[in-house]
């Protein structure tokens, strides 16, 4: 399989530009490269964080600087890219839409008769369609149906996300396969504190912490989860909320605001994006994860909190139902007092009971959640496509989403 060239297409590989879909995207490269050849293609941000240099050592990732004076996923160096080189590939991998790379990445696929699926990594969920509804479905009429459409496969993550995609009336193959999570080997106590962010690592060492951690975004809950602290800390006075991620909107100011009105701000911390041993140190400091978003479409900061064996609280609106069913989790509606009580409940229990829930959730991960597995199924989606199998997979197994 090591002469099977795959391109992998998106609209940023900045970590805190493109949180969720470059990390999931970097990850199953990673995973896919021990047995063919993958390389990444995207624009590169006008300021490109030092971090992403470390994100995308050993991959052959093909970055192009955007332009001052056009959109900002607009780069016509990137088309050039594509219009003379993708030949070289047998594969094109989309990763999400209504952006110029994903669009140029379809139409020189189909120019060329190469093959492409697309992974829409949430964006066909109706909360995301909502926004900006009218030029949404302008732009879907007229370029992502037909994307969508001629695509050899589209790649939902859930099985909620293939029901999206299929009331889109694309009239295509959609095959599930879940991302996947890197477990991590748990840190002394005394690396945790030392990789701890200092405001984080003066936080009393018996007072219980929430934690959140994504992006600084509208559409992730987080109107709700201040008010529900605020109800938390009439019960768990010494409490802490930890939210952990980029402010790539400018949202952070807002949500101080909203603390200050519940008189909470003193409780609230913003650490910024976490990465690496930090983000392992928080996650291991944590008491209970919680992810109450309006949208998602597989929240990889939830698979993180499982394989570091912490419970969680998430929205109805993240679709994993699986962490009721291996008891690691409660699930909850875009409601304060739902997830206040929720969020309770874990708190009030012992150490050792939290503990016994988050190793369910560890479990659940090594069990279905790895990405050595999503690679492999991955793998298997791609040499169908290119044998002109994709509607007649040998082992239907191999595609099935564990009861998402």
């Amino acid at each position: 399989m090591l002469d099977m060239k795959v391109l992998f297409v998106t609209e940023s590989l900045s970590l805190s530009k493109n949180t969720g879909v470059a990390s999931t995207l970097v990850s199953l490269a990673r995973s896919l490269t021990q047995d063919l050849h993958i390389e990444l293609l995207a624009p590169m941000a006008l300021q490109q964080e030092r971090a992403d240099d470390l994100f995308l050592e050993g991959l052959a990732a093909h970055l192009f600087p955007q332009s001052r004076f056009l959109p900002r996923t607009v780069v016509p160096e990137l088309g050039h890219f594509l219009s003379t080189q993708l030949s070289k590939f047998n594969l094109v991998h989309i990763h999400g839409l209504w952006r110029y790379p994903q669009w140029a990445a379809a139409h020189y696929a189909r120019k060329l008769s190469i093959p492409y699926i697309v992974s829409p990594h949430g964006m066909c969920e109706p909360f995301e369609l909502a926004r900006k509804g009218w030029k949404k479905k302008v732009f879907f009429n007229l370029v992502e149906k037909h994307t969508l459409q001629n695509a050899a496969a589209i790649h939902a993550i859930t099985a909620a996300e293939k029901e999206h995609c299929t009331q889109l009336q694309i009239g295509n193959v959609i095959e599930v396969i879940p991302h996947g999570v890197t477990i991590q080997s748990r840190l002394s106590p005394s690396q945790v504190q030392a990789n701890l962010p200092d405001e984080i690592r003066a936080i009393p060492p018996q007072a219980p912490v929430l934690l959140y951690m994504g992006r600084l975004h509208p559409k992730k809950g987080l109107d709700l989860l201040l008010p529900a602290f605020a109800q938390i800390l009439s019960r768990h006075s010494s409490a802490y909320l930890v939210l952990a991620g980029p402010d790539v909107v400018g949202y952070q100011d807002s949500l101080m605001q909203l603390a200050s009105s519940y008189q909470i701000e003193e409780r609230v911390l913003f650490p910024g994006m976490v990465t690496g041993l930090q983000k392992q140190a928080m996650l291991q400091r944590a008491d209970v994860f919680t992810l109450p978003s309006y949208s998602e479409g597989f929240s990889a900061a939830i698979l993180e909190a499982l394989a570091a064996a912490k419970p969680v609280v998430i929205s109805k609106y993240c679709y994993f139902d699986e962490v009721v069913n291996a008891g690691c989790g409660q699930i909850v509606d875009t409601d304060v007092s739902q997830l206040a009580s929720a969020l309770n409940d874990f708190l009030e229990l012992s150490p050792d009971v939290r503990q016994g829930i988050g190793q369910c959730g560890r479990r659940l991960i090594e069990e279905k959640y790895t990405w050595d597995l999503a690679a492999h199924k991955m793998s298997m989606l791609y040499q169908s496509i290119l044998s002109n199998k994709a509607t007649s997979i040998q082992d239907p197994s191999l595609f099935e989403s564990a009861s998402l």
